[in-house]
Parts: structure tokens; C-alpha cells; sequence
């Protein structure tokens, strides 16, 4: 199954509205999407939608996220006086990260302290890490995260679900292994 995206790329030659892209998919390919939990993940933030109908793609697109921390810059994001010198500047940005887990991970135990101290405490709590994933060779050094947002009670269905905890960070900086 091919799910076309393009929406914040730069000379993206295949959007269908200026807000998205559309993609015909069968009943069968619908069912796998849902099964998927980070298809789950980027349709509950927004980025992603189904529409069980034939629909006009300005509509459907209209209520979808267009642009994150990730997307390109694009013509918007810079400014001309007018007198066709381009001016443009680094403005810092916060890096927000969403860690799913279920509840029998080791992990979850932290976000529920962390969450529990800062709740107990009355104080929101900074805290840095340093992320390793092997199978990227990569380390990510992430600096001065605050956590912006908790789900600690999961869903109950044929299983558990997972829970989401977002940190937003001042920084992160990746190395190779």
C-alpha cells in the first residue's frame, strides 16, 4: 500500500490540496492503517485522517495539522523588504517528543514519578537525557525537558494500551556511535 504524503515539503509535486494529500485505499487497507499504532499516533495528533467516503480533499484536509517542528521552511518563512534582498534569522524552537510505552514496560515507572513528584511538589521539574537506539548507531543528548503532557491511566480494551508522555526539550543533539 502506497499512502501518499507531501504536505509542509518544498516543490512537492503531488499535493492535491494545499493542505494535503489524498489517497483512495481500500476497506482491508483501512483495517491494517488502525491496527498500526503509529498510524493511531499521527491520527490522534492531527496529521493523519480517514474518511470512509468520497470526499472533496480541500474539505477533508481543512481540520489536519499543516506543519510541525520537522517540516521544511518554506517561501513563508522568510522575508523580503521588497527591495529583493532576503533577509532571514535562527529563531530557537522547542523540540517536543512523545514517548509511547505500555504499562509494563521498566520506563513507565519514571514518567509516573516524575509526574507524581512534580504534582506532590507543586513544581514543574527539569530533567535532561541522553537517548541511545542502537539500531540507528545513534546517541541523542537532550537538554532542559520540562514534561508538557501526561497520560498515565491507559485504555483498557482486549488489552492494555500504551500511554503517552510528551517532554518538551530546550535541545537535542544527536551523534553517531
Amino acid at each position: 500500500m502506497l499512502v501518499k504524503g507531501g504536505t509542509g515539503v518544498v516543490g512537492a509535486k503531488n499535493l492535491v490540496t494545499p493542505l494535503g494529500v489524498a489517497t483512495e485505499i481500500s476497506e482491508d487497507e483501512i483495517g491494517f492503517l488502525e491496527s498500526n499504532p503509529l498510524f493511531r499516533l499521527h491520527a490522534k495528533n492531527g496529521y493523519v485522517t480517514i474518511q470512509r467516503r468520497k470526499a472533496d480533499p480541500e474539505r477533508v484536509a481543512a481540520d489536519m495539522n499543516t506543519k510541525d517542528q520537522s517540516a521544511q521552511k518554506s517561501e513563508a518563512d522568510y522575508a523580503n523588504a521588497g527591495d529583493a534582498n532576503l533577509s532571514a534569522g535562527w529563531l530557537p524552537t522547542a523540540v517536543k517528543q512523545t514517548i509511547s510505552l505500555m504499562p509494563d514496560s521498566p520506563s513507565y515507572a519514571i514518567f509516573e514519578t516524575w509526574h507524581g513528584a512534580q504534582a506532590t511538589q507543586r513544581e514543574v521539574m527539569q530533567a535532561s537525557a541522553v537517548i541511545v537506539i542502537p539500531s540507528l548507531n545513534k546517541t541523542y543528548t537532550c537538554t532542559k525537558g520540562f514534561l508538557t503532557s501526561v497520560k498515565l491511566m491507559p485504555d483498557a480494551k482486549k488489552v492494555m494500551e500504551g500511554s503517552q508522555f510528551q517532554i518538551t526539550w530546550n535541545f537535542i543533539t544527536p551523534a553517531n556511535n
